[in-house]
């Protein structure tokens, strides 16, 4: 049966805005390829780990990593073959430094925030749209 969302989670990102060296490499072409199947079955995909939030900008395939047409505003199409990926790993011990590129849609903190907290990605799943706030 075909359900209307799908979610995929890992602990660790198949990708992410900053350096995954420390990571194991088989672990991480693991989960690259899951990635990718969740990705052609339209599967948000969330993940943590990383010490910050981060959203992808639309992608088609995680490894190599491909950006679908970009979505205009906050507003992103979820399909079979695109979806997104997220990071909310703001959940306690430290705040990490993402890198900004031109991937990933939001990054938090930046350098910007002088003072980051701390927080949790909160989503409100409906038939026709989510909504994801963090």
């Amino acid at each position: 049966r075909d359900h209307v969302w799908k979610v995929c989670s890992f602990h660790v990102p198949p990708i992410a805005p900053s350096d995954l060296g420390k990571e194991n490499p088989e672990s991480l072409d693991t989960a690259r390829a899951i990635a990718e199947e969740c990705v052609s079955q339209g599967a948000v995909i969330v993940t943590a780990h990383k010490h910050y939030y981060a959203r992808s900008h639309p992608v088609s395939s995680v490894n190599p990593l491909r950006l679908t047409p970009k979505s205009t505003g906050d507003q992103v199409r979820i399909a079979k073959g695109s979806t997104v990926l997220l990071i909310s790993g703001l959940g306690g011990a430290s705040i990490g430094k993402p890198q900004q590129s031109g991937a990933w849609a939001a990054v938090y903190p930046t350098s910007k925030h002088l003072q980051p907290q701390f927080g949790a990605l909160q989503c409100t799943f409906r038939e026709d749209k989510a909504n994801c706030d963090f």
